[in-house]
């Protein structure tokens, strides 16, 4: 299960589970499964630690990348929607979106920032211009002074065309 604790007046960090944590060397695996090109392995190995972690975001995001390598684009973009809802339903009720931040600089954080990040391009991928803006307002409280945020920003302003 996945929790956001805050560590600092109003700055949160992801907390996961202790199977997570035990997962960790089979998670490394399947990374560098799928660093040396060898997909069906890796998946197959993402796919062995979902079971056991359904909410496991990097996971997730890797069999995204995976399935938009495989041209699968639009399976591709349910399960970077899929972390992304994962990622928010960890949201609090005392967490104020605009006034507290979820940095990347905190490496807890970053699988569901490059979830977040993910999302949002596919959703300009799609043609839903309109909507990926609206995203990245809804958002960009968590991009702030990354590189995330000029690569965005780069591809709002690149396919927007306002």
């Amino acid at each position: 299960m996945i929790t956001l604790v805050e560590t600092y007046p109003k700055e949160w960090m992801f907390v996961f589970s202790k199977e997570f944590e035990e997962a960790l060397d089979d998670f490394y695996y399947a990374c560098d499964l799928y660093s040396s090109g060898q997909l069906k392995e890796a998946e197959k190995e993402f796919l062995e630690i979902l079971k056991i972690i359904p909410d496991h975001l990097d996971v997730l995001h890797y069999l995204a990348m995976l399935k938009e390598k495989k041209g699968d684009k639009e399976g591709a973009f349910c399960l970077w929607e899929k972390a992304v809802k994962l990622g928010k339903k960890a949201f609090p009720e005392n967490f104020e979106a605009g006034k507290d931040k979820i940095r990347w600089s905190i490496l807890n954080n970053r699988p569901f920032l490059r979830c977040l990040h993910a999302y949002g391009l596919s959703l300009l991928e799609k043609g839903k211009k309109d909507q990926a803006y609206l995203y990245w307002l809804e958002n960009k409280e968590f991009w702030e002074k990354t590189e995330g945020a000029i690569e965005w920003l780069k591809s709002i302003y690149t396919n927007l065309h306002y």
